[in-house]
């Protein structure tokens, strides 16, 4: 939306610019007016940048977990991955979204495949709406101007070497789904998957979270956010995520951990396989 707002304004002002200086009473001056709207563009661009940074500024951590999900820091959380989406050159295509509740506020446990720091951002930027917080490594919560929104929006920092942090993530996720405050994400593989192989094994207790709040499990599956910084600036990434099932606690509350995990792992392949067939149908055809 803050990109579509920026194009309006800067066709504005240029048209504004074009009119106060008669520019179209000069025909060989089209190539001035392209220039103007760059420029403007630009400026646009930048008021809007910084604009998100100071918002995030007074934002003050206390401890690792944020105490309540706030909609105003995720309105502009979402608002700032759209913008990076768009630098990015990255273009997010959703299948399977009927699946989902109707009612966006009904909490799910979120599990997707784990291939790059643009997984979570693409999955919420095509999630807008379902609050997913994303359990994740650390070294996410570094980044800049991004790390003040998720701590306002409950995603959780993990150190899997840290038997008693993990624990605290896994009840302050609980805690999170029972009260409402937003939908938990969660990549079983607990790392990314850089290796040729379709999934890597998927860590014990990883899908503790689900059994504990007994809420329904949303799988997802995504390609391509590996080839985002390898794309830059050269190529649009197309970035493909399926929903691929909605597990109610009523069907997989009498599996065990490891049947449970194993029926995921192999949804999660089957799909997989068939969005790479697709994406290379897809290539065929836009060339």
């Amino acid at each position: 939306m803050l990109v579509i707002i920026d194009y309006i304004i800067a066709v504005i002002l240029t048209a504004l610019s074009v009119y106060i200086d008669k520019l179209y009473e000069r025909p060989q001056a089209i190539w001035i007016i392209v220039f103007i709207f760059i420029g403007y563009l630009f400026v646009c661009f930048l008021i809007t940048f910084i604009s998100l940074f100071l918002i995030a500024v007074p934002i003050k951590r206390k401890g690792d977990f944020g105490e309540k999900h706030s909609k105003f820091y995720r309105f502009f959380f979402e608002e700032t991955l759209s913008f990076i989406n768009y630098f990015m050159r990255i273009i997010v295509h959703i299948e399977g979204k009927e699946l989902l509740p109707k009612n966006k506020k009904e909490r799910l446990v979120f599990v997707s495949n784990h291939l790059s720091k643009f997984d979570p951002m693409t999955c919420n930027s095509a999630l807008k709406g379902y609050d997913v917080s994303w359990i994740g490594k650390r070294s996410l919560f570094r980044m800049p101007l991004i790390n003040r929104y998720l701590y306002k929006i409950c995603f959780l920092p993990m150190d899997r070497d840290d038997l008693k942090q993990s624990l605290k993530v896994i009840r302050q996720s609980v805690k999170y789904l029972e009260e409402g405050e937003c939908s938990i994400g969660i990549y079983p593989e607990g790392t990314r998957n850089t290796t040729d192989d379709t999934l890597l094994p998927f860590k014990p207790g990883a899908l503790k979270v689900a059994y504990l709040s007994q809420k329904p499990i949303a799988v997802l599956t995504v390609i391509n956010t590996d080839k985002v910084v390898k794309n830059f600036i050269l190529k649009r990434t197309h970035v493909y995520i399926r929903v691929c099932e909605v597990i109610p606690y009523e069907k997989y509350k009498d599996w065990n951990s490891q049947t449970l995990a194993l029926y995921i792992e192999d949804l999660m392949k089957q799909n997989i396989i068939d969005l790479k067939n697709k994406d290379k149908t897809k290539k065929k055809e836009r060339k």
